[in-house]
């Protein structure tokens, strides 16, 4: 749809106004369409992010080591994209609480299927019982999101691996 379309253009610019009218004019949709739809920024903003959070469909391995090696650099290539950068900075400034909760619930449905493959080797018996799949997908998540967000620095595959193996070598049973 040309309005989501439009704010994805708008966040991958980095902007973070986002204005209803600035959209509806790059659109070409009336200003009270988009409101009948989106009654708010938050709204609009989370349907227009389901789209690109889409780019992040993991096709899994079975092999959970492997898996959590391809995440960090799935997750690598995901948190650099302009627009979830800029998605991630209005959620640092966010006043909005209504959109700081549907991101974060966004983001523990995204952690849930991430952790899928690693569920399921804890299941298996390959990872530790006392670990936790959900814990290990968001410090892997955090501090390539950290390091991304905060110096700029796009991470090698040398530096994901490392964080990976050390995830990999806690959990192992």
């Amino acid at each position: 749809m040309a309005v989501l379309g439009a704010v994805l253009e708008r966040l991958r610019a980095g902007d973070q106004t986002l204005n209803f009218q600035d959209i509806a004019k790059a659109s070409g949709v009336h200003v009270a369409t988009i409101y009948a739809r989106w009654p708010d920024r938050a709204a609009l903003v989370m349907a227009a992010y389901e789209q690109h959070v889409r780019k992040l469909d993991m096709v899994f391995t079975g092999d959970w080591e492997a898996d959590l090696r391809l995440m960090a650099v799935a997750l690598r290539d995901f948190l650099k994209d302009p627009v979830e950068m800029t998605a991630n900075k209005l959620l640092i400034n966010a006043g909005d609480e209504a959109y700081i909760e549907q991101m974060r619930v966004r983001f523990t449905q995204v952690v849930v299927d991430l952790a899928q493959p690693l569920k399921e080797a804890q299941r298996d018996g390959k990872i530790r019982g006392d670990a936790d799949p959900m814990l290990i997908v968001e410090m892997l998540i955090a501090e390539i999101l950290t390091i991304t967000m905060f110096t700029r620095i796009v991470l090698d595959d040398a530096y994901l691996a490392r964080i990976a193996d050390h995830l990999i070598h806690a959990c192992r049973a």
